[in-house]
This record gives structure tokens, C-alpha cells and sequence, in this order.
């Protein structure tokens, strides 16, 4: 405890960001979404486990043809105004054909049952977070915490939003121009000095005022 207060940074792992984006090999397929919006080629190829975990394989989306699902609206296909409980009835067995296995036998496996090669206790290999890769490059990758212009938005982009801001902030203005010049209902502005509202009594005729 007392180590990690004094030496912060001693278990935290060096990221910069590279000056050219590379596009990620690495990536994992959404989970719970409806069977059909799984390519079913792609789910065959998977693991027992992995087919009864990624989809959700009670549940479709989509009509056998798919572009009557997609559809503008005022010429849906009238199943589609189904509720969700009676559309995978009628579709949920006609999907699920294209995903069964060639030779006709469905292993079911839970969720529980998938060895993901650890045991219980078993911890890996350290890694160095502090030491950065051999094969690192200074001049391919920013300073930590240096996101050089990756987030920059392009040249000829503008910002709508402040352009009406502005036209609003003059009419605003404007409005409390007019608010402030108010008018009774004999025409003459609220707040005015007139010659009568001066107070004889308080003041003599030379100007003075005769109480201090």
C-alpha cells in the first residue's frame, strides 16, 4: 500500500497513440442480438459454446427477405406490426434452418461449460506495463497523452451550431431593446423625468435645498 502511494505510476501501462490510425485485426462479435443478424456461414464455423452464447438464438428480427424489413414507412410488410412474441413463432424455425449444422446434430452447450484454458487460481505471465516495445519508434507514435490531430475536425467543417447562436443572441438583444423602452398609456416612456415630478417644497426657487 504504502509502496503504490509513493510510486504512483509503477504499475501503470505506457499508451500513445500511433501518428498513422491503424484499423484494429482484433474484433469480437456483439452478444444478444437476434439470430438473423448473424451471417450464417460465419455462425456455422463457430464453436458449440460460442453459438449458444453470442446470439440470441430465441429471437429474430427480420423477414426471410430481408429488404421487406426495410421497407419506408407506408409500405411495411403486415407481419411486421406484429408484437415480437408472435413474429418469432411464424419466422424463429424458418431462420433457424439456415443455421443448423450440416449434419443435423445440435450440440447444446451452457454458457458455464466453456474451458477458457485457465484454472481457478492460475494466473498468468507478467507483463511490463512500464517498459515500452522493442520495436517501438519514436517518430511513429505521439507522447503519451498527445493525441497530435487525430481529433482535429476536417478543414472545411463548420459549426452550424455557433452561426445560429449568434443570430440569436441579436435578435435576443434586440428584444431587450424593445422591453426596455416601455410606454404607458399615454404614449410617454415609463421612467421618464418631467419638469412637474420637481418638488417646490423641497427645493427653493434659487435651486437650494432648504433642509440638509
Amino acid at each position: 500500500m504504502d509502496a503504490a502511494i509513493q510510486e504512483p505510476n509503477h504499475k501503470r501501462r505506457i499508451r500513445r497513440l500511433p501518428k498513422e490510425p491503424i484499423i484494429s485485426d482484433f474484433k469480437i462479435a456483439p452478444k444478444g442480438l437476434a439470430l438473423d443478424f448473424y451471417d450464417p456461414d460465419w455462425f456455422k464455423n463457430l464453436s458449440p459454446a460460442q453459438q449458444n452464447t453470442i446470439p440470441n438464438r430465441r429471437k429474430v428480427a427480420l423477414l426471410p427477405n430481408a429488404n421487406e424489413s426495410l421497407l419506408p414507412t407506408g409500405q411495411t410488410h403486415p407481419d411486421e406490426k406484429l408484437k415480437d412474441t408472435t413474429f418469432n413463432r411464424i419466422y424463429l424455425d424458418i431462420h433457424s434452418a439456415a443455421y443448423a449444422p450440416p449434419n443435423g446434430d445440435e450440440e447444446e452447450v451452457s454458457s458455464g461449460d466453456e474451458d477458457d484454458g485457465k484454472e481457478e487460481g492460475e494466473e498468468g505471465e507478467g507483463i511490463d506495463k512500464t517498459g515500452e516495445s522493442s520495436d517501438a519508434c519514436d517518430d511513429e507514435f505521439f507522447e503519451e497523452g498527445d493525441a497530435g490531430d487525430l481529433y482535429d475536425p476536417p478543414a472545411n467543417f463548420t459549426d452550424n451550431e455557433e452561426v445560429d447562436d449568434g443570430d440569436d443572441d441579436e435578435e435576443e438583444d434586440g428584444d431587450d431593446d424593445e422591453d426596455n423602452d416601455q410606454e404607458d398609456s399615454n404614449g410617454e416612456l415609463i421612467g421618464a423625468v418631467h419638469d412637474d415630478d420637481y418638488d417646490e417644497e423641497m427645493y427653493g426657487l434659487d435651486g437650494e435645498a432648504q433642509w440638509s
